[in-house]
């Protein structure tokens, strides 16, 4: 697919690099170093490009929520098929422009492997049940699943099934059509409306279809406005899905969209699905650590579903107050009810997680960021109908205001108009702007260096004397404060090593949180779990279990705080005080600089003046860059962290979970348990040895990084420092 951005980058650096190429054909030693940072800094933009095309607003939910009906109206769009009967909820449909009058969806189908795997679990656990004495299965996410992809009798499939049935259904080879569609891999649906879309889309999407079993992911593109200028929409599922495939594909998709919108039903204000997935699937602490907690807004639907003669006790009004009065008062209370939830959210927050002294403030900012979170009321049928998609109901808002969807579109343009393709066009064009304004400084400094020349033979001794004794001045004072900022980040890692390894020598004490975890588990869930290396996945109650990961999340929530504040706050700020440092000491040299001019070279002034505003330019394209650099190195530490602490916890349970496969008899829960609980406590301090080399290591790149910015700053700095003053 066409990549605007990187197109649109490239022109612009095939025009600059035609004035690199003349430059280097010179063959002047002393540029070489100058060329080659402006080749690296056309590779960093190029890079960028190629890595930043769009901007995400992801949004979750729970089932039946209305995310597809309410993507419709904020695309002005009836594309992703709605009120159909189960309308499959374990695929991630992602919206994207394109520029074809046309509209064309993308089917990605899981492997049959990971279907595989699903049904020999559940025979597992349908033939012990079945000698349990069970004669019949109800739950449905399986059953409907089995049912499409089998489907011996026309309808639905009746409610118990017989579990002989079932288990005799499974055992028979999938429809050779199936297997035929699922092994190509991906579908193509083209269409000339998004209406004929959706209808093509209903018959995959839905229990009708034989494959929604295996969708995965789903892409759609068509000629939408909204999504012009590089924003894609994206409808996840939870992150519960009993597929391991299908929540990698959740989980990718939330790390790398940079919004994310939790979708609720007005009636009851955050449900607990959603509270749970704030909580207990590892969603805040992801957030924190990803540094997205002010990414995160909230999407009330279904606004206009209340009964009037209900709303008046409830909401304090007179029992002849109109629907606008009601919904007005209605909104209110709902937002309060949000911000009340998410000031709750917080407080758990802070009492579940170990904050340290220096982390304190953070769980201030994270109830601060959460409280002021956009908080919208949107009802997608009355703007539909508004729309003339619907009939209009009495129940109807007649207002387009009154939908919450106009709010919600400027919400969605004000992303678009920060972050989508025209401000990254813009950020883009800016570098090559001071590329240009570094190549014209170039150009002026040999100008300048003639200019000097020309001066009377005393004129420009005198001035050659005082501008090499600022420049000797402030080169010293630089170096101290270079010294002093190197020296201040060091201490700051070390520190912060410190911190990290305690959390982690510090786990013992907070255990019973893992084992409280594993109490509630079913004790054949368990033994599965254990003889499976510690993973297992129930597709007959879609109950999940995965020891190492419990233990792993354990640990990162441990530190979650700690990270946030090291890494989005003391890096980040570090970045900013060497680009205020350089920037002041520029404009110290650059007045000491123009006294001297003043006085020996008036005529040189103007000339001084543009260098300087030329050389704070740099410095600051150049912090913004290493800003941007930071943050992709601040994920891609975090994401080797974890595959560090994954592979740590994993290779030190793998013996634990053998033995406790062993066990049996009366009460072989308690003995797996007592059997993780002991491996556990005895692997968890050298744990901790184990990683001090990996953490040491990881956060000595990040330094490093940090240090190579300083590097290139102090460069720029002396550049701008030799230009200004003419020292060579």
């Amino acid at each position: 697919m066409s990549n605007e951005l990187l197109d649109y980058t490239e022109d612009l650096a095939q025009k600059l690099q035609l004035i690199l190429n003349s430059f280097a054909q010179q063959q002047r030693p002393e540029l070489d170093g100058l060329l080659q940072r402006w080749q690296e800094q056309l590779k960093q933009m190029r890079a960028y490009a190629d890595g930043h095309a769009h901007v995400s607003l992801a949004l979750v939910g729970g089932t039946g929520s209305g995310k597809s009906t309410l993507l419709n109206a904020l695309l002005e769009a009836d594309l992703l098929p709605t009120h159909s009967f189960r309308t499959c909820t374990s695929a991630a449909i992602e919206v994207a422009y394109a520029s074809r009058k046309s509209w064309r969806a993308t089917i990605q189908f899981l492997p049959l492997s990971a279907w595989e795997e699903e049904k020999q679990y559940f025979l597992l656990e349908a033939r012990e049940s079945q000698s349990s004495g069970h004669s019949s299965f109800a739950h449905q996410d399986f059953l409907y699943k089995a049912w499409s992809l089998y489907r011996p009798r026309a309808g639905q499939p009746p409610m118990p099934f017989p579990l002989s049935e079932l288990i005799a259904l499974l055992e028979e080879p999938l429809p050779e059509s199936l297997l035929k569609q699922i092994e190509a891999g991906t579908l193509t649906l083209k269409s000339k409306t998004a209406s004929e879309l959706k209808q093509q889309l209903t018959r995959y999407l839905t229990a009708e279809s034989p494959v929604w079993p295996f969708i995965q992911q789903v892409r759609i593109e068509g000629p939408l406005p909204l999504l012009k200028d590089g924003l894609r929409l994206i409808d996840l599922p939870g992150l519960n899905d009993p597929n391991p495939a299908r929540e990698a594909i959740t989980r990718r998709f939330l790390q790398q969209a940079e919004f994310i919108g939790m979708v609720f039903g007005t009636g009851r204000g955050l449900t607990r699905d959603v509270i749970e997935l704030l909580k207990d699937q590892h969603f805040i602490t992801q957030m924190v650590l990803d540094g997205k907690v002010s990414a995160l807004s909230f999407i009330g639907t279904r606004a206009d579903d209340f009964v009037n003669e209900l709303e008046w006790g409830n909401l304090g009004l007179s029992p002849d107050a109109d629907r606008e009065s009601i919904r007005q008062a209605r909104d209110v209370q709902i937002r309060q009810l949000i911000q009340q939830q998410l000031s709750e959210l917080t407080l758990w927050f802070g009492n579940r997680y170990k904050v340290s002294e220096q982390s304190q403030h953070i769980i201030g900012l994270i109830s601060n960021t959460l409280q002021q979170s956009p908080i919208f009321v949107a009802s997608a049928l009355s703007y539909q109908a508004q729309l003339g998609w619907l009939p209009l109901q009495p129940q109807y808002f007649t207002e387009s205001a009154q939908t919450g969807l106009p709010d919600l579109q400027a919400f969605a343009q004000a992303i678009v108009a920060e972050h989508g393709l025209k401000a990254r066009k813009k950020l883009i064009r800016s570098q090559f702007q001071q590329m240009n304004q570094e190549i014209r400084r170039l150009v002026e400094s040999l100008r300048q260096k003639q200019s000097v020349a020309n001066l009377a033979t005393d004129q420009a001794s005198r001035l050659q004397i005082a501008l090499t004794q600022v420049y000797q001045e402030h080169l010293r004072s630089f170096q101290t404060a270079q010294s002093d900022l190197i020296q201040a980040l060091h201490l700051k890692q070390v520190q912060f090593e410190k911190q990290l390894l305690y959390a982690f020598s510090d786990l013992q004490r907070h255990l019973d949180r893992v084992l409280e975890q594993w109490q509630d588990l079913n004790w054949q869930y368990l033994q599965r779990a254990v003889a499976n290396g510690g993973r297992y996945t129930s597709p007959t109650t879609g109950v999940q279990v995965n020891l190492s990961r419990d233990i792993l999340r354990f640990i990162e929530n441990e530190v979650a705080l700690d990270w946030y504040e090291f890494f989005q706050h003391r890096l980040l700020k570090e970045l900013d005080q060497a680009r205020s440092m350089l920037n002041g000491l520029l404009d110290q040299v650059a007045q000491a600089v123009k006294g001297c001019l003043k006085q020996e070279a008036p005529l040189l002034l103007a000339q001084s003046e543009d260098l300087l505003n030329a050389g704070q330019q740099v410095i600051e394209q150049l912090s913004w860059r290493a800003r941007k650099d930071l943050e992709q190195k601040i994920r891609a530490t975090q994401s080797r962290m974890e595959q560090v602490l994954a592979e740590a916890v994993q290779q030190a349970m793998e013996p634990a979970y053998g033995e406790a496969a062993e066990l049996s008899g009366t009460g072989v829960k308690k003995q797996i348990l007592d059997k993780l609980t002991l491996e556990l406590n005895q692997h968890l301090s050298a744990l901790t040895q184990q990683i001090k080399q990996p953490v040491s290591e990881a956060l000595l790149d990040l330094v490093q990084a940090i240090e190579q910015h300083h590097k290139a700053l102090t460069q720029e700095f002396l550049t701008s420092l030799e230009t200004l003053c003419q020292i060579n």
